[in-house]
């Protein structure tokens, strides 16, 4: 008796579970999508190069007006992640006495 009740609770409930499959985006989602689509275009048009603000920026001189924290979301959503500029560093030692003592 109580097994059967126990399906029957089920076969109700269970069409739910995948209810929100079949809805329509919001307007939150199809902004997100739009937002993400750009923000990688704008990523893969600087070939890596830019973080979140310049991606911000140059989304904005394309006239889309975003938040700096939206472009970051939407990077951390896509992993994307700038390359860090090289370091530079000089072919001469500036101090010459550890030059010197390196090289006896």
């Amino acid at each position: 008796m109580w097994l059967m009740r126990c399906r029957a609770v089920r076969s109700v409930l269970r069409p739910r579970r995948f209810k929100h499959l079949n809805r329509p985006l919001t307007g939150q989602q199809l902004r997100r999508r739009v937002v993400d689509a750009e923000v990688n275009k704008a990523f893969k048009k600087s070939k890596g190069t830019y973080g979140s603000p310049r991606v911000r920026a140059q989304l904005r001189r394309d006239g889309i007006s975003v938040s700096t924290k939206t472009v970051e979301a939407s990077m951390v959503r896509q992993g994307l992640c700038a390359r860090p500029k090289r370091r530079y560093r000089g072919l001469t030692s500036q101090n010459l006495g550890a030059v010197a003592r390196r090289i006896c």
